[in-house]
Formats: C-alpha cells, sequence, structure tokens
C-alpha cells in the first residue's frame, strides 16, 4: 500500500500559488471523502478578503477555483461551503480566522494553515491536532518564509521527520525553482 504524506509544511516564496494548491488540494479531499474540513488564516478578515474576495494575478476569483458543480451552496456570512462528494454525500469546507473562536469538537478531518508563519500563536494547531489524530486526518501548513519563527520550527521538524516518516512532508520553493 502506498503511504502518502498527511502533513505538510510548504515554505514558498510570496506569489507560488500556496493557497491555490492548498485549496485544490482540500477539495480533492472532501470530494472524495465527506467530512467536516477548514481553512485557516491567520486573521478572520484575511480568510474573507483571500477567499471569498480574492482575485489572482490573471483576474480569476479564488471561490471560482471550486467547481461550480460541486458546490451545493455557501454560506456568506459562516463562510462556509457545502459541496457534492462522489458519492451524492456531502462535505462542509469552513474558513475562519486562528483569532476567532476555537473549532474544538468540530469533527475535522483535514484542513489548512495559511501564512502560519505570521500566527500570533500557534494554540489553533493544538487544539485540532487531536481531532485530525482521531480522524486519521491530514493538514498543510504554508507560508512565505519571515525568519525563524514557529513555522521555520514546524518546517525544519517536519523535513527531520520526513527522513523516516512517510507522513511528513516538507518542501521550500523561491522564485529560481519556479
Amino acid at each position: 500500500r502506498l503511504i502518502k504524506p498527511k502533513f505538510f509544511a510548504l515554505e514558498w516564496h510570496r506569489r507560488a500559488g500556496k493557497d491555490i494548491f492548498s485549496l485544490q488540494y482540500l477539495l480533492g479531499k472532501a470530494f472524495t471523502n465527506p467530512g467536516n474540513y477548514f481553512y485557516v488564516f491567520p486573521l478572520k478578515n484575511q480568510a474573507r478578503l483571500a477567499i471569498f474576495e480574492g482575485i489572482d494575478a490573471q483576474g480569476k476569483k479564488i471561490i471560482d477555483y471550486i467547481p461550480r458543480k460541486l458546490i451545493k451552496r455557501i454560506d456568506n456570512q459562516e463562510m462556509k461551503i457545502f459541496i457534492m462528494t462522489n458519492n451524492n454525500q456531502e462535505s462542509t469546507i469552513q474558513f475562519f480566522g486562528a483569532d476567532a473562536d476555537s473549532k474544538v469538537g468540530a469533527g475535522l478531518k483535514g484542513g489548512v494553515f495559511s501564512e502560519y508563519a505570521i500566527y500570533r500563536s500557534t494554540q489553533i494547531w493544538q487544539l485540532i491536532y487531536p481531532m485530525l489524530k482521531f480522524n486519521d486526518g491530514w493538514a498543510i501548513f504554508n507560508s512565505t518564509p519571515r525568519g525563524k519563527n514557529h513555522f521555520a520550527k514546524l518546517h525544519d521538524n517536519f523535513k527531520r521527520l520526513s527522513e523516516t516518516n512517510p507522513y511528513y512532508y516538507a518542501e521550500t520553493l523561491t522564485i529560481k525553482d519556479t
């Protein structure tokens, strides 16, 4: 059986497409495995700006990267998207900020921590990790490098772990790489 990573640390340069990649990965998981998924930004207003109002360099709205035929409904107030799965069940994708009320007890299967280097605290990860472990879940931590901080430490740890544990993956992409 092929073992795939469950925990990703993606240190990519600015404008490398971290959130578009992460959103597409999350959609693939939500489409094939019904459940609750999350997408966390450092601040709640960043979730709205990046996903619900964001536009890429080509002028395409970020939310339009979600195929319309998958969307059952969108709750703009809660920043929650309900999508149909490949077996006609439902998955939810909730967008929120690490500064918002905790999502403990939400039965999460996986999600994204975007721009993790600028989180004021790593408490949100500490709260969500037990749910992911219980649900055999996954997480992507993406960020632009911003010096030696909690993301740099996490990235280095995942890189070290990936040498012996296939559940961890760490990658650095510079402007030269892309």
